[in-house]
């Protein structure tokens, strides 16, 4: 069922990528053909990154490594190699890498959205358990037969919230509110690893490097990544950069406790999860006052829009 599931996903997110192929000046028939090469390249990069972390769950009969409609992906690895195709595919077909990228961060996050309905059928992606008897319903919590237990339902907040930032990143494209070619992209891909910072604090079935929490550090490093790379944006016009300076030093000391909360989760979970929460909320406060310095760069939508005004 988890492989309907996915191929519906599939077909959601190519029929808005193509809307977007449109929108962006993008030769028609352009994405399909990178499809052809991303599609094999996020479900091989996927299942490795997953049996890196999972291979005590194969060494008996490593073949079951090869069924991969069973599911057992790690998503940052699918993602990797889809953007690693990207790279490729632009360089070669000579295609503006981020514009290419803001024409398929919202399908991609289409496709994690309806993807993550495969978690209901897998029982994957839940949360802590559920006590109380008037929660014990869906979408609230989910049973999870092969611990005969409710467990709250993390993986249907993330089809939320891959809605909601679908919504908000097309009503800032529309509005003009990304300064350059490619921001777009790199917006959609902070918001969801916040989410995802936040949300992997509440998981069980968390993916460990030893005792660390592996796809919950990838995130803080790739929000962090992405935090750095505002700092030196704005600097390039703007040569005083002491205001940067002191919000990258807050925002790191925060990513800190923020981390720290994970390994004290156990201990007083209310109060470290909404400590967490706050931390990942002041994190995007600051990047938006950062990004709020970089000059703007007209992009190919806003001559495109532009152009048709005047006409």
């Amino acid at each position: 069922m988890s492989g309907l599931v996915f191929i519906l996903a599939l077909l959601v997110a190519i029929a808005y990528a193509l809307f977007e192929e449109k929108k962006y000046q993008i030769k028609d028939g352009t994405i399909i053909l990178y499809v052809l090469f991303a599609l094999p390249a996020g479900i091989i990069f996927g299942r490795l990154l997953y049996l890196l972390f999972k291979w005590d769950n194969f060494s008996l009969d490593p073949f079951d490594a090869l069924r991969v409609w069973y599911g057992g992906y790690m998503l940052h690895g699918a993602l990797l190699g889809c953007v690693l195709t990207a790279l490729i595919f632009c360089r070669t077909k000579k295609i503006s890498f981020g514009n290419f990228m803001d024409a398929l961060c919202v399908p991609a996050l289409i496709l994690i959205a309806v993807k993550r309905w495969a978690d209901y059928f897998n029982q994957e992606s839940f949360g802590p358990p559920v006590d109380d008897s008037r929660m014990k319903f869906f979408p609230l919590s989910v049973y999870i037969e092969r611990i005969e237990a409710w467990r709250m339902a993390l993986f249907f907040i993330e089809f939320l919230a891959c809605v909601i930032f679908a919504v908000v990143i097309s009503i800032c494209a529309k509005k003009g509110l990304f300064k350059r070619v490619g921001d777009k992209a790199i917006w959609s891909l902070l918001l969801y690893n916040l989410f995802r910072s936040c949300i992997e604090i509440k998981r069980i079935d968390l993916i460990m490097w030893g005792h660390v929490p592996f796809t919950l550090c990838l995130s803080f490093i790739i929000v962090i990544a992405i935090f750095v790379f505002f700092i030196v944006s704005a600097h390039k016009k703007n040569k005083k950069i002491i205001v940067e300076i002191i919000s990258c030093f807050v925002a790191l000391i925060a990513m800190a406790v923020g981390i720290y909360s994970v390994f004290l989760y156990s201990e007083t979970k209310i109060i470290f999860t909404l400590l967490i929460i706050s931390v990942m909320v002041c994190y995007l406060l600051l990047c938006l006052f950062i990004y709020r310095r970089i000059p703007k760069v007209e992009s190919i939508t806003d001559s495109h829009h532009h152009d048709s005004k005047v006409v």
